[in-house]
């Protein structure tokens, strides 16, 4: 995901009805999704997607270049690892982002002349499955980018009125909450076991953005993490495993490990302990690290 703050979402109660695919799979007799209120590690892409999909931390970012990522682990697991972007590539060295979207087996970004729409990856996605073989995909999203008004079609301006820029938003969760049920219908159609792991780099103040130091608004931290499972494995106890007890607070920076154990890895109940425990900080934009807690106290 991308810009995208959970409290938008219907399916946590926003009272305008953004999300109405998740919310059906929310009333599903099937049971087969699983949403939380999380918190984001930092509030730039750049230094958001390293956090959670390698073992950089607030506290130590340069493990990003000392450990492997989640894309490497699952190589080793014999996986066939897919990176689909709508966003730029700008070059395998300039930027995190792209450094780790180059260790999959095969990668794909926007093209630079192109414009972005998260639509055309499912298809991306629906023409790479192959049964009988392992897969692991991460389709990176434009999602509720700036400038809002270019990330929906007519059809989430007719399920949502209105000619503010908060409708404009609004408008930008529907959209993602279509791509999310384009995803969900490609991968059944395959008839094997998945899982299917949604959440964003950041949140966003809306009409003012993300990666805002002075403003203390926890909307720009603030991620919805959703799973859909339709697999054997416990997700719901691996998730809670890597939650903070006494806060309850879930942070991303955490998704490495769960992504890990759900591709086979072991954790030890000491590095379970640390993750939990580097997830009480974030990394902000001014390359420092602080406790999620302690954001707009003096």
């Amino acid at each position: 995901g991308e810009s995208s703050c959970y409290e938008y979402y219907s399916l946590f109660g926003y009272q305008t009805p953004t999300t109405p695919f998740l919310d059906s799979l929310a009333k599903s007799p099937a049971n087969n999704i699983i949403y939380k209120k999380a918190i984001a590690p930092a509030v730039l892409t750049r230094e958001a997607v390293k956090l959670t999909l390698s073992y950089a931390t607030p506290l130590k970012p340069d493990n990003f270049y000392s450990y492997k990522n989640i894309l490497e682990m699952a190589n080793d697991r014999g996986f066939h690892t897919y990176w689909i972007s709508s966003q730029d590539k700008l070059g395998i060295y300039d930027t995190s982002v792209s450094m780790l979207a180059s260790t999959a087996h095969y990668p794909s970004f926007k093209s630079p002349s192109a414009i972005a729409e998260d639509l055309d990856l499912t298809s991306q996605l629906k023409n790479a499955m192959k049964n009988n073989e392992k897969q692991l995909f991460v389709l990176h999203l434009i999602g509720s980018h700036v400038p809002y008004d270019t990330r929906y079609d007519e059809k989430d301006k007719d399920a949502i009125s209105g000619t503010s820029i908060l409708n404009d938003y609004e408008r930008t969760i529907h959209h993602t909450d279509r791509v999310l049920r384009s995803i969900y219908n490609n991968i059944k159609t395959q008839g094997e076991p998945f899982i299917l792991f949604y959440f964003s780099d950041h949140g966003e103040i809306v009409g003012k953005g993300h990666g805002l130091l002075n403003d203390h608004n926890p909307a720009q931290f603030n991620v919805p993490l959703i799973v859909i499972n339709e697999s054997p494995v416990d997700i719901e106890n691996i998730i809670y495993k890597y939650t903070d007890k006494e806060t309850s607070v879930f942070n991303t920076s955490n998704m490495v490990y769960i992504l890990g154990e759900t591709l086979g890895y072991k954790v030890p109940d000491e590095s379970a302990k640390k993750a939990i425990n580097d997830g009480k900080y974030i990394y902000h934009v001014d390359s420092k690290a602080y406790l999620y807690s302690q954001l707009g106290k003096k």
